[in-house]
């Protein structure tokens, strides 16, 4: 027998519960492979023996590892930086469309077909156009993508503050989910979890100039400013619902959508309602209520063409705080300039889309913009003509009031979603992003998202990346590790801590004396039921239950049917009753005994209980009226006859 056969019979006979003995001792050595590697080698001579090392006189013996030759320059819990270029291998861009078409593949493997096969028919597939020319020529960051899937339900709302270090995002799940690229591993796991409205889906998502608060707003009258790390700092009144002017109201009375910051001041914000009205606040008004909360402090309405109220579904400010700019559902754009804020719009355009107006995009200055609108259009706008559109794209579906519009960081394209029917004929749509020149007005580019909508994009113009929001709760990040700098790259080359745990291996189960029983054995059923068939306690028929309404084996039960049987139910209650009248007549002893010398014989009043109210009347002795018919004249007839009694005393 080999000395490898002899290893494994002895391993083979070695009892299961020195497992991790063995474990152990493998890790030991490990380690003392490991310390051989590591330490010095020393010299043969001539003959083949090692050679003693030679030591200086006062000199210690060297140890078996060499000393560090620099000391550590950090301490306490590190992140382990991995090689930029293997790390963004699993994030390219160019992979998504793969994963689309091997998802086709397994729901087509999953039909079942009997016959031959059905010839597809040939469609021309608006896929994603990765190629020199987007990636060089257009400078867009979209080499590759990090997906943050901590939502349940679409992403509504996304916002990242002015450094491009906090990210914060709301879905229709209710919660606001906050990431920090500088403290963030490749987990990708949001650092804070938050519910403002418990019960309502965020609609809205908005950091202040500074990046120290931003605002939440869910459907509801009313908004709520945090910090950026998700402290409560104030929320504006609920205005009064029963007052038909809005301007007495402190507050808004129904579904708030979209409030922004004035990117020229921290403190103030606008908010746009349901109401009809738009609502200008400060974070440093005055307080009031229990609550004290914050009052709006100017007011501008939105009205239609008639004069009617129209609902407020999205609002802007200009680059430089100058103008107000505001989306209603039928499809109008209203614009304020801040000398106006009290009066009648300084533009407006009652027609500029046939749907709602879901988002507004200034571009820098005062005089161009763009405006996404529900009818699948999105246009370009100038104020020195207002009336008409400079141009408008067409066929751009989406299904929703929040879809968004953004620009690139030099304003050369303005980016929005798109939401098509799948060419492959699968189920549900294809989330898109268009990129549209601003000079030229081509759509350049067409970028695959994913298989459900996509409602809101941002470009950072700081970190040089797109935020996306999608309908499967997950917020997809495009990015270029060249292009691109911070932001979800610091967070990519952080690798995560894994537990020493996770790599320990058990080969076989730890079974001691006290479990050997207690596991089960998956032998075939026909074995278990012969075995149940012997056994004379499984196999025994068990008693049949009693029947009946107190069917039971308790000894309530026997007192129940036996001893104490009630027979009350079985008697009629009239009979019962009519036995004791005779008794009654010729024993009484409650009440007659009481009227026997004064009322031998009884005498009972039959006659009809009459009301206060109706003896007062009719003890009133005048007259009804001839007009009214009523003794209490309101016709104002008494009044007439004593005014001409009175003229006439006048006139003697």
């Amino acid at each position: 027998m080999s000395d490898d056969e002899s290893e494994m019979a002895r391993l083979r006979n070695m009892p299961k519960y020195t497992s991790l003995q063995m474990q152990k001792e493998r890790m030991g050595n490990r380690m003392r492979n490991i310390a051989e590697k590591l330490a010095p080698k020393q010299e043969e001579d001539e003959t083949g023996f090692i050679k003693p090392r030679s030591r200086m006189p006062g000199q210690k013996r060297d140890r078996l590892l060499d000393e560090p030759k620099e000391l550590p320059q950090e301490f306490g819990k590190k992140y382990f930086a991995t090689d930029p270029s293997e790390v963004h291998k699993d994030f390219e861009r160019k992979n998504v469309d793969e994963d689309l078409m091997e998802a086709e593949a397994e729901e087509e493997e999953e039909d079942v077909l009997i016959g031959p096969a059905i010839p597809k028919e040939t469609k021309e597939i608006n896929t994603d156009k990765y190629t020199d020319y987007i990636q060089d020529s257009l400078q867009l960051p979209i080499s590759h993508q990090a997906i943050l899937k901590n939502h349940n339900k679409g992403v509504m709302a996304l916002e990242i503050d002015p450094s491009g270090n906090r990210l914060i995002t709301g879905a229709n799940d209710y919660q606001v989910n906050f990431y920090d690229f500088q403290g963030m591993n490749q987990k990708l796991r949001p650092f804070r979890t938050l519910h403002p409205f418990e019960g309502y889906p965020i609609t809205c998502l908005s950091f202040n100039n500074t990046g120290s608060n931003f605002l939440v707003s869910a459907g509801k009258s009313t908004v709520k400013v945090y910090t950026r790390d998700g402290i409560d700092v104030q929320e504006t009144i609920k205005g009064d619902i029963y007052l038909r002017d809005m301007v007495h109201t402190r507050g808004h009375t129904e579904a708030v959508y979209e409030a922004r910051w004035n990117p020229a001041e921290k403190n103030l914000f606008m908010t746009t309602s349901y109401d009809g009205t738009i609502r200008l606040w400060d974070l440093n008004s005055k307080h009031i209520g229990l609550d004290q909360n914050i009052t709006y402090e100017h007011l501008m309405k939105l009205k239609t063409k008639n004069g009617m109220k129209s609902a407020g579904n999205t609002c802007c400010y200009s680059k430089d705080g100058e103008l107000i700019v505001a989306g209603t559902t039928n499809g109008g754009i209203h614009i304020w300039h801040h000398k106006t804020y009290y009066g009648n719009p300084t533009f407006v355009n009652h027609t500029a889309h046939q749907g709602e107006v879901a988002s507004i995009c200034f571009m820098q200055g005062i005089l161009q913009f763009f405006t996404r609108g529900s009818d699948n259009s999105m246009k370009v706008w100038d104020l020195r003509k207002f009336k008409d559109p400079v141009h408008v794209w067409d066929e751009l579906p989406n299904e929703s009031s929040r879809t968004q519009v953004s620009l690139s960081p030099d304003e050369k394209y303005v980016i929005t979603p798109a939401n098509i029917i799948d060419p492959l004929g699968s189920k549900g749509v294809i989330g898109q992003l268009v990129f549209c020149d601003t000079k030229t007005f081509d759509i350049v580019a067409h970028i695959n998202m994913s298989r459900t909508h996509v409602h809101r994009v941002q470009w950072h113009p700081v970190i040089n990346q797109l935020l996306v929001g999608c309908g499967d709760g997950a917020t997809r990040i495009l990015y270029d590790p060249e292009k691109s700098s911070k932001g979800i790259i610091t967070a990519l080359s952080k690798k995560a801590k894994t537990n020493v745990e996770d790599f320990i291996e058990y080969e076989r189960d730890i079974i001691t004396l006290d479990t050997i029983h207690k596991i089960k054995q998956n032998k075939p059923k026909p074995l278990r039921v012969a075995e149940m068939r012997e056994d004379s306690k499984a196999s025994h028929k068990p008693e049949e239950p009693l029947k009946g309404r107190l069917a039971t084996n308790s000894i309530t039960a026997f007192i129940m049917t036996q001893i104490h049987k009630n027979t009350n139910r079985d008697v009629d209650p009239r009979e019962a009753l009519l036995k004791y009248a005779k008794i009654a007549e010729e024993n009484p002893t409650w009440v007659q005994p009481a009227y026997a010398k004064t009322q031998p014989k009884p005498i009972f009043d039959y006659t009809p209980p009459v009301r206060d109210e109706v003896k007062f009347m009719e003890s009133i002795k005048t007259e009804k009226c001839v007009k009214c018919g009523q003794k209490f004249c309101a016709c104002n007839k008494k009044l007439t006859d004593d005014v001409d009694l009175n003229k006439k005393a006048t006139a003697k």
